[in-house]
């Protein structure tokens, strides 16, 4: 179990935490994965957003929805190692990507997001780091 706090950066403090995420459900771990992916996206774009928060949520709608999500983990599926891709899978399956019945963009995403979410638990931020860029 990693726990997320070098201690270089007063920021990471924010963020300390003990859980392995062999411990939560695929749905928290989509839950988790779906806030961390909003925040970096939220925060990538303020520059351009030019304080208008409308603008801002224009500009990350398109990432941070459903479809949004399917395209990003269809741009970095072929990055994915076999670890990473049985996340996916089995967050492809949960019963949280099942509520929409059988809208794939949805269980995408819900698959997406617990792939991140799993990442974040782990430390992982700069393979994070590497997928997100890769949807840009």
């Amino acid at each position: 179990m990693n726990t997320y706090n070098n201690g270089n950066d007063k920021r990471d403090n924010l963020f300390s935490f003990s859980v392995s995420p062999d411990q939560l459900s695929l749905d928290s771990l989509a839950f988790l994965g779906d806030a961390v992916y909003s925040l970096y996206f939220r925060l990538n774009t303020l520059p351009q957003a030019r304080r208008r928060a409308g603008h801002q949520h224009n500009i990350v709608k398109d990432y941070v929805s459903a479809s949004g999500q399917r395209k990003a983990l269809e741009e970095v599926a072929d990055l994915l190692d076999e670890e990473e891709k049985e996340i996916v899978r089995r967050g492809y399956n949960s019963r949280g990507s099942k509520k929409h019945g059988d809208d794939e963009d949805y269980k995408m995403a819900t698959a997406f997001e617990a792939l991140i979410g799993y990442l974040f638990l782990e430390g992982k931020t700069e393979r994070i780091r590497e997928l997100f860029e890769r949807v840009i």
